[in-house]
């Protein structure tokens, strides 16, 4: 009886052990790699360049920002960013849908999110106010911008 009951015991762990392993496996396979940012194909190491909230990827204002060479400043008393160059002045509050863009104001599709004393932005807003071009790769779960070719027109002279 008590040779029985050892076997059982021995393979109850082996079971248990062998149904965690199988498990912890299965959860890994199915796991998403944390969410990263391209700019021109060139990887952004900082964990702060993206954020992910529900269902929805934003990118750091002020990595895309400083790579398209915007002077950028930060009020923390008003949670707003603003990107200026020698064209266009983007004031961008945390947490909200309307900003501004040489005064003007805009509404978004989907707030600017504030996070980690940052201000975030989906694709959509970098395409259409900054001029980019982006993406998101879900199997990847990569968010890559590309800055757009700026075509210019040949000048021609007569002689």
């Amino acid at each position: 009886m008590k040779k029985a009951l050892r076997y059982i015991s021995v393979f109850c762990l082996v079971f248990v052990f062998m149904a965690n392993t199988v498990a912890a496996q299965s959860a890994a396979k199915y796991a998403k790699p944390p969410l990263t940012l391209k700019l021109d194909g060139k990887l952004i190491s900082s964990s702060n360049a993206t954020l992910t909230k529900g269902d929805n990827t934003y990118v750091s204002l002020r990595s895309v920002g400083e790579w398209l060479n915007y002077t950028v400043s930060w009020d923390i008393k008003t949670k707003t960013l603003q990107l200026k160059n020698k064209n266009d002045t983007i004031k961008v509050t945390g947490d909200k849908k309307d900003f501004y863009v040489n005064d003007k104001k805009y509404t978004n599709d989907v707030a600017a999110a504030y996070a980690n004393t940052k201000i975030y932005v989906n694709t959509a807003f970098i395409e259409k106010y900054l001029g980019c071009t982006a993406s998101f790769n879900k199997t990847q779960n990569q968010i890559s911008i590309v800055k757009k070719a700026t075509t210019t027109t040949p000048t021609t002279t007569t002689t």
